[in-house]
């Protein structure tokens, strides 16, 4: 079964759910696939006005992937940055995650690449309790995400040249 095959079973099963920008974009570049939970997030689910004000960014952002004709990924995710992604340490995990910074507290939306410009966000993180990067927390985080992604695919995810195998329009910061 390819990887295509399963990511339209996962989505008619509601186990994941294509990201839609809110407005019509003019092009697509790039597509991003979310779980159930952060489809809840990014829709209603909030817990207050804070939290909904929160996700509206959180939400911008991921439009920015599927617009976008840049990326900006970090070429050391130790010192991201303002990079807007980072492949997370060891890339032999094969995870990712978006830097969601603006409005503090920083959320990060950990996820993986099924192809080139196809990312699938699987969790997410509040960036403080993260601690410093090689924490125990984030290396926790890392393996949820990296759990999350093998409850669902029998595929393994996209391995390639950092950062061009992944994305089309990537810098290197």
């Amino acid at each position: 079964m390819s990887i295509e095959d399963e990511l339209s079973i996962l989505c008619s099963a509601g186990k994941l759910h294509r990201f839609v920008p809110m407005f019509a974009a003019p092009k697509e570049r790039r597509v991003i696939y979310v779980s159930w939970d952060i489809q809840a997030l990014l829709i209603d689910s909030w817990s207050g006005k804070a939290q909904e004000f929160r996700w509206g960014y959180v939400r911008a952002d991921l439009e920015s992937f599927v617009r976008d004709p840049w990326i900006t990924v970090a070429a050391d995710s130790r010192r991201a940055g303002p990079a807007y992604m980072a492949q997370l340490q060891p890339p032999r995990d094969e995870t990712w995650d978006i830097r969601c910074r603006d409005p503090q507290p920083g959320i990060r939306i950990l996820g993986r690449f099924a192809l080139k410009d196809v990312f699938i966000a699987l969790t997410w993180e509040e960036r403080l309790p993260l601690k410093d990067f090689g924490s125990t927390e984030w290396k926790e985080a890392i393996s949820r995400c990296v759990a999350e992604w093998n409850r669902r695919f029998w595929n393994q995810p996209l391995t390639g040249s950092y950062p061009d195998g992944y994305l089309s329009g990537a810098i290197l910061q």
